[in-house]
């Protein structure tokens, strides 16, 4: 197949670099194949227009989508992308097992009851706190609806305020529960927003994700991902399944217990994405 990623776009304009022009120009079709979009390597013309906070990035925590997907830069700069180099990609061989949208997408906005930072968790800018509000309102269709349901007193949707990162002591709020629906509504925005520009591109692709299924075997609704709606979404169901026959030697898994293998992660997840897309 073939990788792509932002930092391809050279400038605003949508230029993409010419040694990759020429290289997929010259690929032949070869073997199936899928395409790998890459969500890192913010070029620097895009931190100067779009501005520093666009990009979201720490060693220690983020991976693999590392921009903001609520900023409209997002569009502008992967519609570059994708615009400038998936028409050439169209009727391949190596494009013929789609294209993935994401690698191990995951979008966590939580802080441990110890105050601290819970896995791969960010903040989120003041772009995605506006979408809240008005995906709020449009859930809501009141402020004294909400107001009841938080035991709040905002006067308007306009001077609601949530603090994001998101405590997991608030688990089993009112407050908890629309963020976190929230979380997974924007999140399936971004990627359709994502699919129908690779449509447009090469209307006969199909999309995947391949998305940790131990984000949802493991009951975790916190990653931001919808996966009912993600996976039939998808014109192939990607995955990045696990399955092993030992934990970690410095730990020991309940699972060892009673099983000789950790067979939920694979079999469930895989069950489950057969039964929301058995075609």
């Amino acid at each position: 197949g073939y990788f792509m990623t932002p930092n391809y776009v050279t400038d605003d304009t949508g230029t993409i670099r010419v040694n990759k022009l020429n290289e997929i120009n010259s690929k032949p079709s070869g073997n199936a194949g899928f395409i790998f979009i890459n969500n890192r390597n913010v070029p620097q013309w895009a931190i100067d227009k779009y501005g520093a906070d666009f990009v979201i990035k720490d060693e220690k925590n983020v991976r693999y989508t590392e921009y903001d997907i609520d900023h409209p830069g997002a569009k502008e700069m992967m519609g570059f992308l994708i615009q400038g180099m998936i028409p050439q990609m169209s009727g391949k061989n190596y494009s013929k097992l789609g294209y993935m949208m994401c690698n191990e997408p995951h979008f966590i906005n939580t802080l441990e009851a110890n105050g601290n930072l819970s896995w791969a968790s960010s903040g989120v800018s003041n772009y995605t706190i506006e979408a809240f509000k008005v995906w709020l309102q449009n859930k809501h269709t009141t402020i004294a609806n909400l107001n009841t349901l938080w035991g709040t007193n905002f006067a308007s949707f306009d001077a609601v305020t949530i603090t994001i990162p998101i405590s997991v002591t608030l688990q089993g709020t009112a407050k908890w529960y629309d963020w976190m629906s929230f979380n997974m509504d924007r999140v399936t925005n971004w990627y359709q927003f994502m699919k129908d520009e690779i449509i447009a591109a090469d209307p006969n692709a199909k999309v995947h994700l391949k998305i940790i299924p131990k984000h949802w075997t493991d009951n975790e609704r916190t990653r931001g991902l919808d996966v009912e709606a993600l996976t039939r979404m998808s014109g192939i169901i990607g995955n990045d399944a696990g399955a092993v026959h030992r934990s970690a030697p410095w730990n020991t898994e309940p699972w060892e217990a009673k099983y000789i293998f950790e067979w939920s992660e694979m079999s469930m997840g895989h069950d489950f994405f057969k039964s929301v897309s058995p075609n």
